[in-house]
């Protein structure tokens, strides 16, 4: 029988097409949903993934769909939570998150829109995973190094460490701070002042908190998460034990002793079970300190996959600066020129050019001389040898640079003055120096430079 129940189908496009990088971040997806997958069955809170696959080189995950609203359409429908309404949503969320951490997840993107209050029961359901997004939106080469990721997250409800793409476990502690805050007063962050430290002034914008769960709030959102707490469940005893300390403790042993003197049997009994609940709580710590190290564990890889990312972005970045610092082209500083010189026993100009290329190395190049007459028309006629294409007098040099920024102090030209076709008598002759690729452009041109010359029959 087919099922009907209602889902909800999440289309995630990759940041890149590149084939060898597209199966590498397919293998992450695909690992990264796994946990997901865990997650939702391991807490109720967390919406249960049907299904995830790949279809036309795109993510896709099915999700049950969650009956209710998010909780900042709670707020705007009913206005601002009780003390008592935010210290529940905490105590019920922190140990959902102390179950993502163990499994070395971090949300990444916990604010009040990704917060639904489940229809059935108002218990509240977190949404919107910001790892499986970070996954598909990472750009990796074809060695499954990344090269770029886009930071997920809400600005204003992200810590300093995350905006940088270094999140950690108290990053989501931060976040899940501000979703309270937002809760008690009905301003977002950015609505709030912050003092010259930069932490949030939110108290004087809610009324009838108590001290204890203001305290508690307030060392979340600390700025720097060294300041924070380390994790969930540190958070979490942080808040809950201010009721239960409020009802009577367990006996102490000289209660114990007294009760086992006056009533004989049923002191032993009372004395038997307090041993075993000793015991039971000794158990539990131990536990409790078997999963801390094993989420702290969990944290430092996380961390550590962090950095390497982080050195990969930073590395990328660098060859990146390095490529754009030597663009193809060049520049002509000076020319200057020697007349009535002798090359070969031909009799002639020499001249001189100083100039860099950038970028063109081992590339051949040239360095041409056009002639005109002062008036501007080109001198024609010249020896093919010397003519480009549209027939203006020309004389190139090649050469080929050798390094990716190379200056030519003292490039020489020799033009013999036999080689100007022009007519009888005194002439004012000008010419520039062009700089190009063989085969290609033109990529430097220097001013004019005029002299004066005379030719007999």
């Amino acid at each position: 029988m087919v099922s009907k129940r209602r889902c909800v189908v999440k289309q995630l496009k990759p940041a890149t097409t590149d084939p060898v990088a597209y199966q590498i971040i397919k293998e992450r997806f695909h690992r990264e949903a796994a946990i997901l997958e865990k997650l939702g069955k391991a807490s109720n809170q967390i919406p249960t993934l049907y299904d995830y696959f790949t279809e036309a080189k795109e993510f896709y995950l099915v999700q049950d769909w969650v009956e209710g609203e998010n909780l900042a359409q709670r707020i705007r429908r009913a206005g601002k939570f009780s003390a008592q309404e935010a210290q529940a949503l905490l105590a019920s969320l922190l140990p959902v998150l102390e179950e993502i951490h163990s499994q070395g997840v971090i949300h990444r993107d916990i604010k009040p829109e990704n917060i639904m209050l489940r229809a059935q029961d108002g218990k509240p359901i977190l949404i919107d995973f910001g790892a499986v997004k970070e996954i598909v939106s990472t750009i990796v080469d074809s060695d499954g190094d990344s090269s770029l990721t886009i930071v997920i997250g809400t600005p204003e409800f992200m810590p300093q460490e995350q905006t940088i793409g270094k999140p950690v476990f108290a990053s989501d502690l931060y976040s899940l701070g501000l979703t309270a805050v937002f809760s008690l007063t009905g301003k977002r962050p950015s609505e709030l002042p912050t003092d010259h430290q930069g932490k949030i002034l939110w108290r004087q914008h809610a009324s009838n908190v108590p001290s204890r769960l203001a305290a508690v709030i307030d060392r979340a959102i600390m700025p720097a998460a060294r300041d924070r707490y380390k994790t969930a469940g540190e958070m979490y005893r942080a808040i809950v034990p201010a009721e239960r300390k409020s009802g009577p403790g367990l006996p102490t042993y000289a209660v114990i002793l007294l009760m086992f003197l006056l009533v004989g049997g049923a002191g032993i009994i009372a004395y038997q079970r307090a041993r075993e609940a000793r015991e039971a709580q000794g158990k539990a710590e131990q536990e409790a300190q078997a999963a801390q190290e094993s989420r702290r564990r969990a944290e430092q890889e996380a961390q550590k996959r962090i950095e390497q990312e982080r050195a990969a972005r930073e590395a990328a970045e660098a060859k990146q600066r390095e490529l754009e610092k030597y663009k193809p082209g060049g520049q002509i500083r000076a020319v200057w020129v020697e007349h009535n010189v002798y090359d070969s026993q031909r009799k002639g100009m020499r001249i001189h050019v100083k100039f860099e290329v950038t970028n063109y190395q081992n590339v051949k190049c040239g360095a041409a001389v056009y002639f005109y007459y002062s008036s501007g028309e080109a001198l024609k006629d010249l020896n093919n040898r010397y003519r480009t294409p549209d027939g203006k007098v020309a004389y190139g040099v090649e050469f080929t640079p050798a390094n990716p920024a190379s200056v030519f102090e003292d490039f020489k030209i020799f033009m013999p003055y036999d080689e100007l076709h022009m007519g009888v008598g005194e002439a004012r002759l000008k010419f520039k120096v062009q700089l190009y690729r063989v085969g290609g452009e033109f990529f430097a041109t220097s001013g004019f430079t005029e002299f004066n010359i005379s030719k007999t029959k």
